[in-house]
């Protein structure tokens, strides 16, 4: 049996340490969308080009994140985060000094690989030092982390950016992973027993096996479509507004980002609904959000549809994570729980690394203005497709 933290101060100590690790990683894979520009001007690269950086990044870090997840049940969380905060530190300081932009892309790819390794070994690590009746306010407060990651390193990229050059907000990265590198040392150092969990070889067959089932799948097919219609825009949209007619710089791009955070509450309340209203009604109407602040960015050209629209997509998305998650937990055995979390994950950032590559061609066909249209088309197409899935796919019932 795992021994779980039986003091309520080390339990609380160890989820905060386990938070700030969580968001971490995330702001280093998001911080490239709100500094485009900065990044194409300093390294001699068409701003659409730039895109690359967080395709790249996000598409290393869903793959690795399947990889480095069912190791994390065997390996200590501490010496797991250590022994990856000194190459994201690292890698993050030579992004800062790098010339050219083929350096800069594999430098990236490094960063998305190793910063799996640091959220993987976190959720690992609550469920198992975490008590029991305190493990579902423990893995929300996990989730929620990864959000303010996410928010938080759009933003501040954007700012630090502006004030001080693209070059700096790397630097700042890079300075921030040797203080997790000290914070992880005050984690609990037991490891998962070896012995009470399946084989690595047997977790890695359980995830094969699980896409040859129809209901994960279509689950995963909404994920990869919503994201494509949520990373895949707001990525392209960075770029938009750069150009006629907002014309705003990094640091207002990043002041923008934070208006993220409404995930944060969106995401507990729509988990609160989902007894009582169903899983049908409370992903559709998340997904109804995400059309309708599509919609308003379609029309944007001034602030307040602008907010409202940015609004409305974190809070649809967020809104629909709760659904999702249970609806898999639903639908697989409990032994490939953890697995089935480890693809979704992988579905949706690879297809917010996909669908930005992908975007940028229809972006740049009509020249710098922008194919602005174009892009919510494809984006609303996807998010369509997703809420007919919804339908069939919300047939399972949402039970844990």
């Amino acid at each position: 049996m795992v021994r779980r933290v039986s003091s309520s101060s080390s339990a609380a100590g160890t989820l905060w340490i386990a938070s700030l690790a969580t968001a971490l990683p995330c702001a280093s894979v998001y911080m490239s969308q709100a500094i485009f520009p900065e990044i194409a001007a300093g390294l001699g690269v068409e701003a659409a080009e730039a895109r690359l950086a967080f395709t790249v990044t996000s598409s290393a870090y869903a793959l690795a994140f399947f990889l480095f997840g069912p190791l994390s049940d065997r390996t200590s969380a501490r010496t797991v985060g250590g022994l990856a905060c000194i190459p994201l530190a690292g890698a993050h300081g030579l992004i800062a000094t790098v010339d050219g932009f083929t350096g800069f892309l594999a430098l990236a790819t490094l960063v998305g690989v190793v910063a799996a390794a640091i959220p993987a070994a976190m959720y690992a690590l609550v469920g198992r030092v975490v008590p029991q009746e305190r493990l579902g306010a423990g893995m929300g407060m996990i989730i929620a982390a990864s959000v303010v990651g996410v928010i938080l390193g759009r933003a501040l990229a954007g700012m630090v950016a502006e004030a001080w050059g693209w070059r700096m907000a790397f630097l700042g990265m890079a300075g921030c992973y040797l203080v997790l590198l000290v914070a992880l040392a005050f984690l609990p150092t037991e490891p998962a027993p070896a012995d009470a969990r399946p084989s690595v070889g047997r977790v890695f067959a359980n995830g094969v096996r699980l896409l040859t089932d129809l209901r994960v799948v279509r689950l995963l097919a909404i994920g990869f479509l919503l994201f494509v219609g949520y990373l895949g825009v707001l990525s392209i949209l960075t770029l938009r507004l750069y150009g006629a007619p907002f014309h705003y710089d990094a640091g207002q791009i990043g002041w923008l980002s934070l208006l993220g955070l409404v995930a944060v509450a969106g995401a507990p309340l729509a988990g609160r609904a989902l007894p009582r209203l169903g899983a049908r009604v409370v992903l559709t109407g998340g997904l109804i959000l995400v059309l309708a602040a599509l919609a308003l960015l379609a029309i944007a050209t001034g602030p307040l549809p602008l907010v409202l629209g940015i609004l409305l997509m974190f809070l649809g998305v967020f809104a629909c994570q709760p659904v999702m998650f249970t609806l898999l937990a639903a639908t697989v055995p409990p032994e490939a729980k953890g697995t089935s979390s480890s693809l979704y994950f992988l579905v949706c950032l690879g297809s917010g690394g996909i669908s930005t590559a992908a975007l940028g061609p229809i972006w740049s066909h009509a020249g710098w203005g922008g194919d602005w249209g174009g892009v919510i088309a494809a984006g609303s197409v996807a998010v369509s497709a997703a809420l007919i899935l919804a339908r069939w796919a919300t047939r399972i019932a949402p039970t844990g």
